[in-house]
């Protein structure tokens, strides 16, 4: 998987820019309504094409989404920390994942459900999104639109158990889970594990205050019990 920023796949620059206070409440998966991209080039071209509708047409500041997927990458949008225009209502309070295609009857591919996750998966490493983030389609906040499409619909179940259930995603997150094991005696959470990530790579904290933390605050009393009282 590869991450696309705005200047990788030629964005215009936006009109205007309006922040998001973070972390936004909802993760809100789309669908773009076009055509399945054969390569990443192509859902670069299509990048630009959505933007160019979005701004010449629509007449909104820049392209409405946060995040788009193509092809099993990931292209920046507007990005983290900025008010999207795709989500009536929400706008300055989710985030949005559009996937480049039409779900209406064509499911999306694995390798693009799999790219949503990890979008998704560090956004709440990077504290933009909170740890138990709900994974909605567009239709559950605005009932008037059928997007993302009946086929993607039916498969947020599994974008969710990617999310919170497909295990570390990052050498750092498989420090954290190994830690948990460690000083909580158990599996952790992704939610946990990728928030630790997080500040660890951020240079916030280190590993030894994080084990503190994890033993004092997380393990202490799951070691008495373990130990039957004798900690």
């Amino acid at each position: 998987m590869r991450v696309w920023s705005r200047a990788d796949w030629g964005a215009r620059p936006p009109k205007s820019v309006t922040p998001a206070e973070p972390p936004q409440v909802y993760a809100v998966v789309h669908h773009t309504v076009t055509g399945w991209p054969d390569t990443p080039d192509d859902a670069a071209a299509q990048c630009r094409s959505i933007q160019a509708f979005h701004q010449d047409v629509r007449g909104w500041a820049d392209i409405g989404y946060s995040w788009l997927i193509g092809d099993g990458d990931v292209f920046e949008g507007r990005g983290w920390g900025v008010a999207q225009a795709a989500q009536v209502g929400y706008n300055s309070t989710a985030l949005s994942f559009a996937i480049i295609g039409d779900g209406s009857i064509t499911p999306a591919p694995a390798r693009d459900l799999e790219a949503v996750a990890q979008a998704i998966r560090s956004g709440i490493a990077l504290g933009q999104l909170p740890h138990d983030v709900p994974i909605v389609a567009h239709r559950d906040l605005n009932p008037d639109t059928a997007c993302c499409g009946d086929a993607i619909y039916a498969q947020l179940g599994t974008i969710r158990d990617l999310v919170y259930g497909g295990g570390p995603v990052t050498p750092t997150e498989q420090i954290v889970a190994d830690m948990y094991r460690l000083w909580c005696l158990r599996e952790g959470d992704p939610g946990g594990i990728t928030y630790w990530a997080g500040l660890l790579d951020s240079g916030t904290i280190d590993r030894q205050w994080l084990a503190f933390r994890m033993l004092y605050d997380e393990g202490w009393q799951r070691m008495v019990d373990r130990t039957g009282g004798r900690g």
